[in-house]
């Protein structure tokens, strides 16, 4: 280690800790050690705690700032791959698990989403987030085509209004706007719209001829109800999506 990193990396462990962290910090490592249980625990798990106590710091100060715990920047400050930070990150929600707003922090990555060939692809770059979201989609019935890479979530274009929903603050309204696009084309039956009816499902099953203009219009659809924060990101991915299928002069918008 060279000394500028030295002094790099004692710099951000003096900002992260104050005097009573690190006495907290202590006690939790003592719990494993001065309590009839000395030299019971096994490495893996004391790296495991250590990697907990720092991470939980860095997202006392910055959970929002995705930069402050990327898998890049942990492999720095740790000394070690980036494939064992995501390991670390997994087991220590497993075995430390912390409370955080999922569904914030996955709006944030929307804002890079991409369409391509009837799929809808985003960079995920936390494994945890990754988790959230396969089980969000799996319990609405849909998958998520495994890639080799990690931290790309590649979804089918129908079940992206699923996920969508999700995130949702009021999901009984957007299933409303949902609903008026879907009664406005020929080929979809809205009777078997119900409330807990995964609308990847629905499309899947309509065999809907122009797949790409009808998510379009869906996404388009369910701007004016989409809430605060999701507002302005989902308007963006129904501009783009418009501008590539929805033709002018059809009377959509």
């Amino acid at each position: 280690m060279t000394d500028n990193l030295y002094k790099e990396l004692s710099k951000k462990y003096k900002e992260l800790f104050t005097a009573e962290d690190k006495v907290k910090a202590f006690d939790e490592i003592a719990k494993n050690f001065y309590f009839g249980n000395f030299a019971s625990m096994p490495k893996a798990e004391i790296d495991l705690l250590m990697f907990s106590i720092y991470l939980d710091k860095i997202l006392d100060k910055s959970e929002e700032d995705l930069d402050s715990y990327s898998d890049y920047k942990l492999s720095k400050i740790f000394g070690i791959t980036q494939r064992r930070i995501i390991n670390l990150k997994e087991k220590k929600q497993l075995k430390y698990p912390r409370e955080f707003e999922w569904e914030k922090v996955f709006l944030e990555h929307l804002k890079n989403a991409r369409y391509d060939n009837g799929y809808f692809i985003v960079n995920i770059r936390d494994i945890n987030l990754y988790r959230e979201l396969e089980n969000a989609i799996d319990s609405r019935g849909g998958y998520i085509d495994v890639q080799l890479n990690p931290k790309i979530l590649k979804l089918k274009e129908e079940y992206f209004i699923d996920l969508i929903l999700t995130v949702a603050d009021d999901e009984g309204q957007m299933r409303k706007a949902i609903r008026n696009v879907l009664n406005n084309s020929s080929n979809i039956d809205i009777s078997e719209f119900e409330d807990e009816k995964s609308i990847g499902d629905i499309l899947k099953s309509s065999f809907v001829d122009n797949m790409p203009e009808l998510i379009a219009e869906l996404v388009s659809g369910i701007v004016p109800v989409a809430g605060s924060v999701a507002k302005p990101i989902i308007k963006d991915i129904a501009g783009n999506l418009s501008k590539k299928y929805i033709k002018k002069g059809d009377g959509k918008s």
